[in-house]
């Protein structure tokens, strides 16, 4: 079960798989997705979310709920990728839901080291995101 290929086709079914490895392999996918739409461009928050994956806006920030270590390490890495390229990266709103579940995940607690430093970068990119003051309180 767990030598499953994922693929851009069964990808929405397989970031809910009960295999850990498949939803990392689902996670690393949809990060060399982001990276190939942004045509080797800087990060500019500008890529639409939903047409990597239907309902990606609404989908990242459950992925840093993973129970398994190394999977929630590639989804804080799919998460700042998501930060930094995709419009909806730009949310206050977003980036709060995204904020609060590192604290309730175990983007902090990882026993990974990577993990750990992915999540501060995270939160400090994230601590930018929004024209307004008030994202900063």
């Amino acid at each position: 079960e767990d030598d499953i290929q994922v693929t851009r086709d069964q990808l929405a079914d397989y970031l809910n798989h009960s295999s850990w490895k498949v939803r990392r392999d689902s996670y690393i996918l949809l990060q060399s997705i982001i990276v190939e739409e942004s045509n080797g461009e800087q990060p500019s928050g500008t890529i639409l979310g939903d047409a990597i994956l239907p309902g990606l806006d609404a989908k990242i920030a459950g992925f840093l709920m993973d129970k398994n270590a190394t999977a929630v390490e590639e989804a804080l890495q799919l998460a700042l990728l998501y930060a930094d390229y995709c419009r909806g990266g730009q949310s206050s709103a977003l980036a709060e839901t995204i904020v609060n579940n590192l604290i309730k995940g175990s983007g902090f607690t990882s026993p990974r080291p990577k993990a750990s430093k992915i999540a501060q970068e995270l939160v400090i990119k994230l601590m930018e995101v929004g024209n307004d003051t008030e994202s900063l309180y």
